[in-house]
């Protein structure tokens, strides 16, 4: 029982939320972008390559020591993965960063800063948030359960300035 106390009080907060992905991206945005920027060049342009953690999901286009490196690279920063797709000229990156449940969390990182339109069809969707010009979180939900992202309504009404956030003024 003793273990399980121990273990409960010293393992990391793996919980998320886009407050979270916001301080987690203000920190780490260089690093996010430059990750991005290198596992792209890496992969051949008729070439798509994703891993979580341990588990590839195809086999890999990378020789082992570009994996090594870039899992350390990841690992180094608190991200679990990467999804990097160069057959349908994605343009972006796609970093996940943490997991509740069957939920992911991730990261998108453009390859370059999105247009005001990309800006707001973006945030149009339901499981993105835009964040900057160039980095959106994304949310994926398990199985079951709702395709939007958790509090995103309120996260985005905290990022707005006070003057909007003023209740409206009663009628006369």
């Amino acid at each position: 029982m003793l273990m399980v106390i121990i273990w409960a009080t010293t393992r990391p907060d793996f919980r998320c939320d886009a407050n979270v992905m916001d301080d987690f991206a203000q920190l780490h945005s260089t690093e996010l972008q430059s990750i991005a920027a290198d596992a792209r060049a890496m992969l051949p342009d008729t070439a798509n390559y994703s891993f979580e953690s341990d588990k590839s999901y195809r086999e890999s286009p990378l020789d082992v020591k570009q994996i090594k490196e870039l899992k350390k690279r990841l690992s180094d920063i608190g991200c679990i993965g990467i999804s990097i797709n160069n057959i349908y000229n994605r343009p972006y990156t796609s970093i996940r960063f943490r997991r509740e449940g069957m939920d992911m969390y991730s990261f998108r990182i453009y390859d370059t800063p999105l247009s005001q339109n990309e800006i707001d069809s973006l945030n149009d969707k339901c499981e993105l948030i835009v964040h900057d010009s160039r980095t959106v979180f994304e949310y994926g939900s398990g199985a079951f359960g709702s395709m939007g992202f958790p509090g995103k309504e309120k996260y985005e009404n905290s990022r707005r300035p006070a003057a909007r956030q003023r209740p409206p003024l009663p009628a006369e």
